[in-house]
Order: structure tokens, then C-alpha cells, then sequence
């Protein structure tokens, strides 16, 4: 999988904001609390949606990232997988069963189907949410430094 643009209307602190990604290593820096942190879990969120229903803020991602001026969640994610251009765009509500998903192959504006309670990171990379969060991706805190 390569990605290639993420489109940010409102996720978290983070309002229209577009990240292009070069081909090969990219590498998000910035100063504490400037959004790569966020950028990662909206990379996450679109794939493979917020799981749980834990009540506090900081275990429930749906909760975490609601934009703080009252907005709708949406970001776009545009990246290739086996030789297929795709562009995946996600409205999160305030519970999964008002979310709207739409895969589509970006060359031709092709809606892709999905199977039904599938998302995008299983059906198209083959690795489920939790496999994703423990390996390909390390979230915020997510590795314990030792002396």
C-alpha cells in the first residue's frame, strides 16, 4: 500500500488540511500538540473505523477526535494497493451507524463495494484492525522506552 494524499476536513484540532506523500519513507515532525499524532489516528480511523464504546475520552477515539467547534468528522484518503488507485472517504457521526464510507477506484469514480461489515483496511490489505494497530502501526505512547 502506498499512500498518496490525505484530505483532513475536521478530525480532532486538525481543519482542512491536505498531506501529499512522496513515494519510498515520509516522515511527519513538528513540535508537541501540532497534529501528527492525530494525523496517524485519521490515517487508522478511516481504515478501519473506531472500535469500542468505552465512556472516557482518552479509550474512546469516536469521543477523542469529535472536532472541538461542533463539526462533522471527515478526511479522504487517496493510496494505491496492487496496481489500484483508491480513494476512501468517511463521515463519522457521533455513533458508528450514522457513519458514511465510500471506497471508490479513483481512476474511474467506480463506487467499491464492500462486504457487509468489512472495512477497508480488512478487505483490501487483508490484515484486521488490531493486527494493523500492533504491528504496522505504533500509535501515540504505544512503545515503553527502557534505560
Amino acid at each position: 500500500m502506498r499512500l498518496i494524499e490525505l484530505s483532513i476536513r475536521a478530525f480532532g484540532g486538525l481543519r482542512d488540511r491536505r498531506l501529499r506523500f512522496s513515494p519510498g519513507l515520509n516522515l511527519l515532525y513538528g513540535a508537541n500538540e501540532q497534529g501528527k499524532s492525530t494525523v496517524m489516528a485519521c490515517i487508522q480511523a478511516l481504515l478501519y473505523g473506531f472500535g469500542g464504546r468505552a465512556h472516557n475520552i482518552r479509550d474512546n477515539g469516536r469521543r477523542r477526535y469529535m472536532p472541538w467547534d461542533g463539526d462533522r468528522m471527515e478526511a479522504s484518503l487517496t493510496f494505491s494497493h496492487d496496481g489500484v488507485r483508491y480513494r476512501l472517504e468517511r463521515v463519522f457521526a457521533e455513533r458508528r451507524t450514522g457513519d458514511t464510507l465510500v471506497l471508490m477506484d479513483d481512476a474511474t469514480g467506480r463506487e467499491i463495494p464492500l462486504p457487509s461489515g468489512t472495512e477497508p483496511g480488512e478487505a483490501l490489505l487483508g490484515v484486521s484492525g488490531a493486527e494493523f494497530a500492533q504491528t504496522v502501526f505504533v500509535g501515540q505512547l504505544a512503545v515503553q522506552i527502557r534505560d
